[in-house]
């Protein structure tokens, strides 16, 4: 049995994901990867057995490939693929021994499916190059605009520290007369 902090390393998470994934998957862990309670002293320690671990290795990718949780627990119910099982096993993956003679005279067919699949996808991916096209074309002009905002702002300073510096003309001293009458 392994203790959280080394289980959250081996999975490259943080010990709080492990925790909410022990949370979000208990169904699909063992008892004592469930937080449990204790008599006097509140919540227990988990521990992960090796069956625990595969599971939270096959939760990963689904997680990264954009599943919610609810999500993920529908496919961790059902048996897993080909790809999640090569992709929750640590060991690496042995080479095909079949001969590079054999491999050249094998014909290699792509499905309709997969074709357009991938048809769709370069679409898209030209569509989002378009799209980075134009946000790059508008982030230069943005960065122009604020240039130039920065431009006239230097000399409105500039004219606001010669005006300050600029002495004040001296008006004339206002007769005594003038000042009692409240003329000018």
């Amino acid at each position: 049995m392994q203790r959280p902090g080394p289980v959250a390393q081996r999975l490259a998470i943080s010990p709080a994901t492990l925790r909410v994934w022990s949370n979000e998957f208990s169904g699909f862990l063992s008892d004592k990867a469930r937080q449990t309670l204790t008599g006097t002293r509140g919540h227990a320690q988990r521990r992960y057995v090796e069956s625990d671990i595969q599971v939270l290795q096959r939760v990963k990718p689904l997680l990264a490939g954009g599943l919610t949780y609810a999500e993920a627990r529908e496919r961790l119910a059902q048996p897993p693929t080909e790809a999640e099982a090569i992709a929750s096993t640590s060991d690496p993956v042995t080479p095909d021994p079949t001969p590079a003679s054999e491999v050249e005279t094998q014909s290699l067919t792509i499905p309709e499916q997969a074709r357009a699949l991938i048809a769709g996808l370069q679409a898209a991916v030209t569509a989002q190059e378009r799209h980075i096209q134009t946000l790059e074309s508008q982030l230069g002009r943005e960065q122009a605009r604020a240039d130039h905002a920065e431009a006239e702002a230097r000399e409105l300073r500039r004219a606001m520290l010669v005006q300050v510096q600029r002495p004040e003309p001296e008006r004339p001293p206002r007769r005594w007369w003038k000042r009692i009458l409240g003329i000018e």
